[in-house]
């Protein structure tokens, strides 16, 4: 079974964890507290209802894969998928990841930075986590196999799905500009660290299954090795 990340691309995993964390926590500094907009959320908020209307027809489709019922039947879809292919690590991370994010943000992290909106405790963005979360173990389950070109379209696919769950929570008025970056950052920052954990889980099974089978095979090679060779026509030519 394949790793979800492979050996070469722990060390830069493990980099974007901490880098992502350190956005998210930073953002989260500097907007605590806050009851209305800042001037970088105003003038982006103002900009994203220009190009993509606020609150119309096309920022509701653009809010489409942030949807619960999107994102459970994301999950369902992964999880099967991997089932059906013996990957119990990827249908685990799909299916526990968006409730560990959900759950930290919900409270911990929004509850801490206290920045509201409408009323409404908004940083970091519970729906950027929860649907990021899937997608992001997608894209690993997807380049965890096969060759550059897929690893190529899988991260590109991400990025435009990143794009477009923020610019659809900040047409729709749901979410300031940074709240969604925010709430990007702690969908990899979490995400990552279980992939990585898990694939820890999976080296170490590997490595109890290798060591008895060795031993298994120890004896054999010694009733097969030259001086047991030896032994025996010895032992023939006496009689």
């Amino acid at each position: 079974m394949a790793l979800v990340i492979s050996g070469r691309m722990r060390v830069p995993a493990l980099t974007v964890t901490f880098g992502t964390w350190a956005i998210a926590i930073t953002m989260g500094i500097l907007v605590a507290g806050q009851q209305h907009a800042g001037p970088v959320d105003r003038w982006l908020t103002q900009w994203v209802h220009a190009v993509f209307g606020n609150r119309g027809r096309l920022a509701e489709l653009l809010l489409v894969p942030t949807d619960t019922p999107v994102i459970a039947a994301a999950v369902l879809a992964i999880v099967v998928a991997a089932l059906a292919r013996r990957r119990w690590d990827v249908a685990l991370l799909a299916a526990g990841t968006p409730v560990l994010g959900v759950g930290l943000v919900e409270l911990a992290l929004k509850p801490l930075f206290d920045r509201r909106l409408h009323g409404y405790l908004s940083y970091p963005s519970g729906h950027a986590v929860a649907a990021m979360t899937v997608y992001t173990v997608a894209a690993l389950a997807v380049t965890s196999t096969g060759g550059p070109l897929r690893r190529c379209l899988a991260t590109a696919g991400w990025g435009l799905l990143a794009v477009v769950v923020m610019v659809g929570l900040v047409a729709m008025d749901c979410h300031y500009p940074t709240d969604t970056v925010g709430g990007v950052c702690v969908a990899i920052g979490i995400t990552l660290p279980c992939a990585l954990g898990i694939d820890r889980c999976v080296r170490r099974d590997r490595s109890a299954i290798q060591i008895p089978r060795q031993r298994s095979e120890s004896p054999a090679v010694t009733r097969n090795s030259p001086a047991g060779t030896t032994r025996e026509h010895t032992a023939d030519h006496t009689t």
